[in-house]
């Protein structure tokens, strides 16, 4: 078996591991759908996944399975903004409102599996599997507000020191992996 192989099987073994502990393992179809509709990436530390592929569906929904990696706009001027910090479990639901402006890009900070999938597609199949709804009531949007309302938070804190303080006290498993340029970027220094 080729390292490719390896890497695939490995890859929807997360998938599944992921969705089995929302929707529990007898929705096979739910779960078949889903990854039918699904897009898994596996994203090298260092490398990028452009606005271009999150913004071909419409509005997104990104879902990291494993590993750490940063959301930011990048403008024509090659200056970057990080707005968003995912962590395994996180959440981004990238509505394009953002794509008039500015382009949206995910960089991994460590080796990441991520899956992508159009949120109105997602909100279709829903009706067919009610079961599936518990992926939004249990996981995404409480995981999207609880990134929302640290992002806020932090967005109030005036001080570059405090800031710190705070990003350490909310991201205590992650702050010492990421680099200091996406933390200058993500706190605004």
């Amino acid at each position: 078996m080729s390292d490719r192989e390896k890497n695939s099987i490995g890859e929807v073994r997360m998938f599944l591991a992921f969705l089995f502990s929302i929707v529990g393992e007898s929705e096979s179809q739910a779960i078949k759908e889903v990854f039918r509709l699904a897009e898994i990436l596996s994203v090298t530390a260092g490398d990028n996944v452009r606005a271009e592929k999150m913004n071909r569906q419409g509005s997104t929904i990104v879902i990291v399975l494993d590993g750490l990696v940063s959301g930011f706009l990048a403008r024509q001027t090659n200056h970057r903004t990080d707005i968003w910090l995912g962590k395994t479990r996180s959440v981004l639901i990238n509505d394009g409102s953002l794509q008039n402006l500015e382009a949206f890009n995910i960089e991994a900070i460590e080796d990441s599996l991520l899956m992508l999938i159009s949120k109105e597609k997602l909100e279709v199949i829903c009706q067919t599997y009610p079961v599936l709804n518990r992926l939004f009531a249990e996981f995404i949007f409480p995981a999207t507000i609880k990134s929302l309302e640290y992002h806020s938070i932090l967005n109030k804190i005036d001080h570059p020191a405090n800031k710190f303080s705070y990003f350490k006290r909310a991201f205590p498993k992650v702050w010492y992996s990421v680099p200091i340029r996406i933390y200058n970027s993500y706190v605004g220094n």
